[in-house]
């Protein structure tokens, strides 16, 4: 499983790379109100529009985006499966050292007729 995780791992960092360069590549859909008027001719009247950079472009990032997902879904579910311990854990109690008793000293107690008298 572990193997599969960096093999999936890998391909994961290549995708991201992959869709990052693919959509810097794209040109901008928005070119103004000349590129809306020319856009809808070049999308009717042009028999390649499947063909042109653009569209491999798009259509590579649809396939990297969904493998991308595919990869992320794959590591989430390992890491969430592999988190769960295989063995309990049972604690030990801990040992206490021994308390050595010392016998408790006994002083006299003072009683006032026995106290000396300061002069």
């Amino acid at each position: 499983m572990e193997i599969a995780r960096i093999i999936v791992g890998i391909v994961h960092i290549i995708l991201s790379i992959l869709i990052i360069a693919l959509i810097l590549l794209q040109s901008g859909k928005q070119a103004g109100l000349s590129g809306a008027v020319a856009g809808a001719g070049e999308s009717f009247f042009g028999k390649n529009k499947g063909r042109t950079l653009d569209a491999v472009f798009s259509r590579f990032t649809k396939i990297c985006a969904i493998g991308f997902l595919c990869t992320s879904l794959f590591l989430a579910y390992s890491y969430a499966v592999g988190t769960k311990p295989e063995t309990p854990v049972v604690e030990e109690p801990a040992i206490e050292a021994p308390v050595e008793e010392t016998p408790a000293v006994e002083t006299p107690a003072e009683t006032p007729s026995e106290a000396p008298a300061a002069q």
